[in-house]
Formats: structure tokens, sequence, C-alpha cells
């Protein structure tokens, strides 16, 4: 019910070396609960992509879901990828997005130990161009990461224009480093139809109209965030700031909390916190969270 789906996919995945396996369960949620489907998967890192194409189109069978043109065209000729760099690319983005000096450094060196090992890897050229983005926000910019941040990115697409994840980079550089709007719209929509469920791409590009005044375009790609990713903290202490922009008081409390549920004493989350406070006018509430 809460978020409004008829199946759910569980399972475990085991990662032995370069080999992964996975046992599946596929359950019926509505309007009865039942299992449909189970069945093991085996496939080395290196076709892991394959693995995702086959599983979705099983599953696509299973609960008699007809595929699109689109969804074929997306679903066909998966690429493969070098093992080795992919686990440094997946650790580098897992250690920015903790955001701590720590986990920065530590993520930018792994990505840049995938580009060593392959200078043509465009998943770590696109990982540290948002890398790059976020760090140019805050105090941990030494200067340059607006400049080595759309390098990356202009990188990225010029090795691999079929990705989402270098149409996001080069989004990002449009809308943060380039100031051209357009440009960044064209590619933020380019990313997210190529992977819809790019949680990321959806709140850069809600905060991207909430600066051009498009209020509830924004709000919707900021809550199609969050449904990918409603464990991230900064789509919901970004959820929080829009609702303050927009005058909903109350929800903007409610996600700035959420975002602290997610993350004890997050920094953007306490911020957001503070901001709803000072709006409905608890300045003690609002000068504790701020401190």
């Amino acid at each position: 019910d809460e978020i409004d789906v008829d199946y759910i996919i569980e399972g475990s995945v085991l990662n032995v070396s370069d080999s992964i396996y996975l046992q599946l369960r596929l359950i019926q949620a509505y309007p009865e609960e039942k299992l449909i489907w189970t069945r093991p998967f085996k496939s080395d890192l290196r076709n892991v992509f394959k693995l995702h194409h086959n599983i979705a189109n099983e599953i696509a069978g299973k609960i008699g879901f007809d595929l699109t043109n689109e969804n074929l065209a997306a679903l066909s000729a998966p690429q493969t990828i070098n093992p080795e760099t992919y686990k440094l690319y997946v650790r580098g983005m897992y250690s920015l997005r903790h955001e701590t000096p720590e986990s920065i450094k530590q993520g930018f060196d792994y990505l840049n130990q995938a580009i060593n090992l392959d200078p043509a890897d465009a998943f770590a050229h696109a990982a540290l161009a948002s890398g790059y983005f976020e760090i140019a926000h805050g105090p941990q910019d030494p200067g340059d990461a607006m400049i080595k941040g759309e390098a990356a990115a202009l990188q990225a697409i010029k090795l691999d224009s079929t990705l989402a994840e270098t149409y996001f980079a080069l989004a990002q550089a449009y809308e943060y480093s380039m100031w051209n709007f357009k440009e960044a719209e064209k590619y933020f929509r380019k990313a997210i139809s190529i992977n819809p469920n790019n949680a990321y791409a959806h709140f850069h590009y809600a905060w991207a109209l909430l600066l051009f005044g498009r209020n509830d375009e924004a709000l919707a790609e900021n809550l199609l965030a969050r449904k990918y990713d409603p464990f991230a903290p900064e789509i919901a202490a970004q959820l929080g700031w829009l609702y303050l922009h927009i005058g909903k008081k109350e929800k903007a409390l409610q996600e700035a909390l959420k975002s602290l549920e997610i993350r004890p004493d997050y920094n953007q989350g306490l911020w957001g916190l503070g901001d709803a406070y000072l709006a409905m006018g608890n300045v003690d509430e609002a000068i504790a969270a701020h401190k």
C-alpha cells in the first residue's frame, strides 16, 4: 500500500571472486500475497548487465507485462564490463555519497584507480564528474572542482553515449558549470529516458526546475527521486526545502525529520529542520537545529 506495488522481488546475492549467485523470488502482493516464481541465477561480473537483462525479461513475462519497443530497445545488446574497474566504480560511488571528508577522499581514490586501470572507463569518468560537482557546493572544493567536473563529464560522454550515467554527468555540467539550463534539461531528460529509475538524475533535475520557478515539476521530480531511492537522506532533505519554498511548512518539517531518521545528525537535514522551525515561528528549536 505504501509504495503502490502489485509485486515484490526479494532474494539473496552472493559474490565470490568474479562470480555472482542470485536466488530470487517473485511475490504477488496484491490482491492477495502469494509466491509466483523462484529461481537461481549465476553469472560472472563481466556479464552482470546481461544477467539483469535476462532477469528483467523473465519477470516481465511472469507478471504478464508487455514490453514496449522502447523497453525492448533499452534491454537489447547488454554490454560487458571490466570487473576490476567496475568494482572500483561502485566503491567510489558508495564512498562519495557518505559525504564526510574521509569518505569523499576515499571515493575519489577509488575512481582514479579505476581510470588508471582503464582510461576508457566511461562509468568512472561520469562518477568522477558527479563527485566534483558535489564538492564544488561546499568547503572541500580545492578551487577547481567545477573545471574538473566539466572535463570529466565531457570525457565520459565522449567515451560512451549510450549510458544514462554519462548523460547525467553532462546534464550536471550544463547545470552547475556552464549555466545553460536548456541543455541541462535536455540531457537530464535523456538520462531519465535511458534509466527512469536513476534517483539522482531526478534529484538534480528537480533542483534545476526549482531554480527556474517550475515548482510543480520540481516537486514531481523530487518525489520520483524519493520513490526510487527512499533511503537517500539528501533527497529527503531537498524535498523538505522544496516544500518550504512553496509554503508547505508542515510537510517541510516532516521531510527534514525523515532525512534525520535515515542519517542521524545529517547536516543538510538539520539545516532544513532549522529553516522549517524558523518558518513556523519556533525560534528556539530553529537555533538549536542550526547549531
